[in-house]
């Protein structure tokens, strides 16, 4: 039996699958993990950590995310014997990431946590003229493990579940992210495409692409940014700063612990 740990971040519902050693990872468990429970977005391995880190995340495709990473620290926490009230600051090593990422992890309730992380440094900021756009150019994001290219609203989840795919194979990311936001950045709508698990989905909320147009607002205007973002799963926070740190905050849910 494969035993796996379901978690809520605001939606994008994370399967977290514990192994003892790396060369356990199986992609098809992965998938049939996520098959097993129709609500899962993502799923990854946590394998135990080194002296580098407290745990390690590996992604079923491969890619870094945010979420998944802050699940991961909430998992590592509430095996270690962390209780409700308490606190614990914790480093992930995630695939995607050239180094392990600092989590902060608090425990609400029995099955509540809320944390924050402090994203990899983004790589670099361009904009791209891209096949399908229709724009002279798309502000596009680049990550360790994934690129975010951001769009307004009116260019629509449909139109860019069509064009995602030749994005991401142009960028060659691991993982593609197209991040659709209203004029007054109060809202974020994410559609995630993983090429490695061949999975598109219309995220309920997503860390990295929430952290990416902090990074993204922080750069246009020259100053620090303090985001607070309604997406289609709740709400994620963001500081970030000039060619500084960004740090993601959001809340995780324990849903339940099972196997298939």
């Amino acid at each position: 039996m494969t035993e796996y740990w379901l978690f809520d971040p605001a939606g994008n519902v994370t399967a977290l699958i514990p192994l003892a050693d790396a060369a356990a990872c199986d992609t098809a468990v992965a998938q049939a993990v996520m098959e097993a429970e129709p609500t899962c977005e993502q799923a990854g391995f946590v394998l135990p950590g080194t002296g580098r880190c407290d745990a390690r995340l590996q992604m079923a495709g491969g890619e870094f995310c945010g979420n998944a990473s802050l699940c991961t620290a909430a998992l590592t926490a509430l095996t270690g014997g962390l209780s409700v009230g308490g606190s614990a600051q914790l480093r992930i090593a995630v695939s995607g990431a050239g180094e392990p990422v600092s989590v902060t992890v608090k425990r609400r309730s029995e099955d509540l946590f809320s944390g924050s992380v402090v994203m990899p440094p983004v790589t670099e900021i361009r904009e791209i003229s891209l096949p399908g756009a229709d724009l002279p150019a798309v502000p596009v994001v680049i990550m360790p493990g994934i690129c975010h290219a951001f769009l307004p609203e009116s260019f629509g989840t449909d139109r860019a579940g069509s064009v995602i795919r030749g994005w991401c194979e142009a960028l060659n990311a691991d993982a593609m992210g197209v991040m659709l936001t209203d004029p007054d950045f109060t809202r974020l709508t994410p559609l995630v495409y993983v090429p490695a698990v061949g999975t598109l989905f219309r995220e309920n909320s997503c860390a990295s692409g929430t952290a990416a147009f902090g990074a993204l607002l922080a750069a246009r205007r020259r100053s620090a940014v303090e985001l607070r973002l309604r997406e289609p799963g709740g709400i994620l926070s963001v500081t970030a700063e000039p060619d500084g740190p960004v740090v993601l905050c959001n809340t995780v849910r324990l849903v339940r612990r099972a196997g298939i």
